[in-house]
């Protein structure tokens, strides 16, 4: 099956320090086509962005890029991810600055997301396959625990120092590229009701875990730092859609939040949002 989609999707990316919530990050609002196929138990999407909005202290657009891949059996499902954003803005600045804020708080991030999700139905009369694909439907109506394990790697790449504290202080990386890897394995515990009446469904997902990262990145103020930490991933996922002998459609509401908790009060907070539609016609 070949299925195009349209996808409109924000990130929020705040730093926070000791000295409190000094500065937002958000690339621009971006909307992204593509296309996704699939063959028995596989499933692939890319998406490049066509449509951007951007804030005054953005430098240059935002250019997004997506790439997903899913695996699943009837309890089971393996979701990889690969997404770049590349051209921020400052979203929100103290009220208390002194107008050099800004070109301290250099918008000029890359940010690189991957990783995996899978997870696994404990009721055995519950397909996990059903929720997100239409080449099996489940003929009544259930629910089920998750239990799963997410792995993520992110790279945040900048010019001058991102840290809230370094920032207050003045103290800048100016001329360098550098960077900041963070690398967690989290275990993750979910429910999932799959509503169905008649052609229709609706399959509400929920999840959270609590795990353990690794962490490599630089600052003005404290040097290089890599050492490990804990990390907290949480979300929900709510797919809608109509199922037709021919033809199939929906949407697909996404939110996800990572939070990367950094030495001495420090903590990276990742929070994305998305809206899929979806059509699919069957040969």
């Amino acid at each position: 099956m070949i299925t195009p989609n349209f996808l409109v999707q924000n990130l929020d990316l705040t730093i926070n320090g000791t000295h409190g919530s000094i500065v937002s990050y958000e690339p621009g609002k971006t909307a992204a086509i593509g296309a996704t196929l699939s063959y028995k138990w596989f499933v692939g999407s890319l998406y490049y962005s066509v449509y951007n909005e951007f804030n005054s202290g953005l430098e240059e657009k935002s250019k997004y890029f997506d790439f997903r891949f899913n695996f699943s059996r009837r309890r089971g499902a393996l979701d990889l991810y690969f997404q770049f954003y590349k051209g921020f803005s400052v979203k929100e600045l103290p009220k208390s600055n002194d107008g050099n804020l800004l070109e301290l708080a250099n918008p000029n991030l890359d940010l690189f997301s991957g990783g995996a999700n899978f997870y696994y139905s404990l009721n055995p009369k519950h397909s996990v396959q059903s929720v997100y694909k239409y080449n099996e439907l489940q003929s009544r109506s259930s629910g089920s625990l998750l239990a799963g394990v997410s792995q993520n790697y992110t790279q945040i790449s900048f010019t001058n120092s991102i840290f809230p504290d370094d920032i207050v202080d003045d103290l800048q990386i100016l001329g360098e590229e550098n960077d900041g890897k963070f690398i967690a394995v989290i275990p993750t515990i979910g429910y999932q009701y799959n509503f169905i009446k008649n052609k229709f469904n609706i399959s509400p997902t929920a999840f959270g875990g609590l795990g353990i990262q690794y962490q490599d990145y630089e600052s003005a103020a404290k040097g290089d730092f890599q050492g490990f930490n804990r990390s907290v991933k949480y979300g929900f996922n709510l797919p809608v859609g109509i199922n037709n002998p021919n033809n199939y459609y929906g949407i697909v509401t996404r939110y996800e939040k990572s939070i990367f908790y950094l030495e001495r009060g420090i903590d990276i907070e990742n929070e994305q949002y998305s809206i899929k539609a979806y059509l699919g016609i069957r040969f």
